[in-house]
């Protein structure tokens, strides 16, 4: 018998057992192995107890983002579906990437989860608010929340209760259940996908047609974060370097009155005209008159059918009345800035009080006070609420009065403050006290959230009422204006009176609209910016009548200065509505993150989602709609009172409107963060 060598042995023992029927490949195998290698990978990373925890934690984020979503009622879209998947991810890993310890584990869960509820609560807040979502730098001002909180209850719905409060806890309380179990792999690689998601995602949002609104609150906010990091100037040098070369282009001003200082670091300098004789200024004092929240629509003077405002409709029709004329902003801080000193509000971010107070601009303070005026601002709410007392001190205002002047004198609260009637008395009062000649801005603060209060004119109210929030802001409204008559009858004894140039404007509309007339989204914004103006003299130094002059906030400073004969080295966007210009006028509407713009009879509003989607998303204008994010038309009648009339489809042609707007902001937004507006010499 022949005998098996040692190494013979060794691979007859490791030879395999050959088995056709086993080993013969099935056209599916390689499948079936993948699926098994995967399920034990799964199976490895996340084992039996991990589950339930992982799906609570993956639910309360995705239960948190949607609702915060589809509560405004917005069009679904596949990147807001990639945001709010995201924000479950990331969720589930901070969840499980926390403390093991209970004494850790338990508090930073809870405060973890409570951010994340309150920040989407917050967040339909403030697009109740502002119809838009804050972005990082105004979640920064929060010293100024606590002025929201008496508007809570106003805007409070039980589904933020339902899915904002209780179905997320509940998921919380589960998604602690045997967490003992769940390994810190699996997640710490999902918190990466986000990071790569939020990257990814960053310029896709910014790129596509997509308004705020359309982005999942949370993950914007990230986002915001992320651009405010690496915030860099070369995605804006092309529009900006247009600007430069054609700055009269995009900022026409009265060249019959003033010239660009080329010796000047500020790009909007500009002279009075060395060539021209200079006129005589004549020394007035000057009322400025700001009404919180008062739109055009519902004033008789503007064509309202059923006004609200009588008194100011008499003084209208003693008064140069402005119209149409637009707010430039949403806040009144921000119109403030208009109003003051003749500049645009950046779109996205904080406002320039609160962001950029020691920025160089030549405001109507510090004009008149340059002039020997006595400058002061008379309020009846906080008088360093959005950083406004900073920004006026180092701007011209001498005097700052607010609500702790009322903290001796007797008065009736009405909203945030002291009623407008005891406003308007005190501010009186204190105009009288103060030198003059005078330059004084009166702010009235009762036409304001909340507006589910008694007002002192509820019984002789005479609108028609309506359903919730639109029939409390009537009422304000007519508050307000009965307010000013006041104003007026007591003005009208003073000795002051009559050498005293009296400007009524509003600082900005409200997101409140009648139920009785269905109105587009481009019809809203239109009734939303359009606001009353007016300037009335006692001694008729300014005829009565209507100007038609398409016009802004930032044209009350060059038109206040021209009205006067004052000339003076300035760095102002508008210009006076006083004089014939040739070039085109526009006005700027500047919202969070959205914008609107109207030159002569052509629109640019940010109403695109309603029409492209529902009326004019043709195939001619589908590659233009992807690309211009604005509705743009033009239209010959009023869209203040048009309601029911049809619009035009999207005008490819005004591409180039929009272009400009594009170009406006990006120039605008690098003119404030440089410093650029206003130097005095290089």
């Amino acid at each position: 018998m022949k005998k098996t060598r040692p190494a013979q042995k060794r691979a007859l023992a490791t030879k395999p057992v050959v088995n056709e029927r086993v080993t013969t490949p099935r056209p599916d195998g390689g499948a079936k192995r993948l699926a098994r290698v995967a399920t034990g990978a799964l199976r490895a990373a996340f084992p039996r107890t991990a589950w339930i925890p992982l799906l609570a934690s993956i639910s309360f984020g995705a239960v948190a983002g949607a609702y915060a979503w589809f509560s405004l009622g917005e069009r679904f879209h596949p990147l807001v579906l990639l945001d709010i998947f995201a924000l479950a991810v990331f969720v589930a890993g901070v969840f499980v990437l926390l403390p093991r310890r209970r004494i850790w584990r338990w508090p930073l869960l809870g405060v973890f989860a409570l951010v994340v509820v309150l920040l989407h609560i917050g967040f339909l807040f403030y697009f109740r608010f502002y119809q838009s979502w804050p972005t990082l730098e105004i979640m920064l001002q929060w010293r100024d929340a606590a002025g929201l909180g008496t508007s809570f209850f106003e805007l409070l719905r039980w589904q933020d209760l339902v899915f904002g409060v209780a179905i997320p806890a509940a998921m919380l309380v589960v998604a602690e259940q045997r967490f003992d179990g769940v390994p810190r792999l699996g997640p710490a690689i999902g918190l990466l996908v986000v990071l790569a998601v939020l990257v990814g995602t960053f310029e896709a949002t910014r790129a596509h047609p997509l308004a705020r609104v359309q982005n999942e609150p949370v993950m914007y906010l990230l986002r915001d974060g992320v651009a405010m990091m690496f915030e860099n100037d070369r995605a804006l040098s092309k529009r900006t370097e247009r600007v430069k070369r054609h700055t009269a282009r995009y900022y026409p001003f009265d060249d019959d009155l003033y010239n660009f200082d080329p010796t000047s670091h500020g790009r909007l300098k500009k002279v009075p005209d060395p060539d021209r004789e200079r006129r005589t200024f004549v020394k007035k004092n000057v009322l400025l008159v700001v009404l919180e929240s008062v739109r055009a629509f519902e004033m008789g003077l503007y064509g309202a059918k059923a006004s609200l405002t009588p008194n100011l409709d008499a003084l209208g029709a003693q008064s140069l009345v402005f119209d149409p004329f637009y707010a430039n902003a949403h806040q009144t801080q921000r119109s403030e800035c208009a109003i003051h000193c003749s500049m645009y509000e950046r779109v996205s971010g904080g406002s320039i009080f609160q962001t950029y107070p020691d920025i160089h601009l030549k405001c109507l303070p510090s004009i008149f006070k340059d002039q020997d005026y006595h400058t002061l601002l008379l309020k009846s709410y906080k008088g360093n609420y959005a950083n406004a007392r900073t920004f006026f001190k180092k701007h011209g205002m001498k005097e700052v009065r607010d609500i702790k002047d009322y903290e001796t004198i007797p008065h009736t609260m009405v909203g945030w403050g002291p009623s407008d009637e005891d406003h308007v008395r005190h501010s009186l009062d204190v105009i009288d006290r103060s030198a003059k000649p005078f330059f004084a801005e009166l702010l009235t603060l009762s036409n304001h959230y909340p507006f589910q209060q008694s007002y002192p004119t509820d019984p002789v109210f005479p609108g028609k009422r309506y359903a919730g929030d639109y029939d409390n802001y009537s009422r304000g409204i007519y508050y307000t204006d009965h307010s000013i008559g006041l104003l007026m009858d007591l003005a009208k004894d003073k000795p002051w009176f009559h050498d005293t140039i009296f400007i009524f404007v509003g600082d900005h509309g409200i997101w409140r609209f009648p139920d009785d007339v269905k109105l587009d989204m481009t019809r809203k914004l239109e009734i939303y910016f359009r606001l009353p103006m007016m300037i009335y003299t006692p001694d008729g130094s300014v005829a009565p009548g209507m100007n038609r002059e398409l016009g802004s906030h930032v044209d009350i400073p060059p038109t206040l200065l021209d009205l006067m004969g004052l000339e003076v080295e300035n760095g102002f966007v508008g210009r006076s509505l006083l004089r014939d210009n040739p070039r085109p006028r526009y006005a700027m509407m500047v919202h969070d993150d959205q914008w609107n713009i109207r030159r002569e009879n052509d629109y640019c509003y940010d109403a695109a989602n309603q029409y492209r989607e529902d009326k004019f998303y043709g195939p001619k204008l589908k590659k233009n709609a992807k690309r211009n994010m604005s509705y743009c038309f033009s239209y010959e009648g009023d869209l203040l009172r048009d309601l029911n009339a049809e619009l035009p489809p999207p005008d490819p042609e005004l591409n180039r409107l929009h272009n400009f707007g594009l170009d406006l902001i990006d120039f605008n937004d690098w003119l404030i963060r440089n410093d650029l507006v206003f130097r005095r010499t290089k």
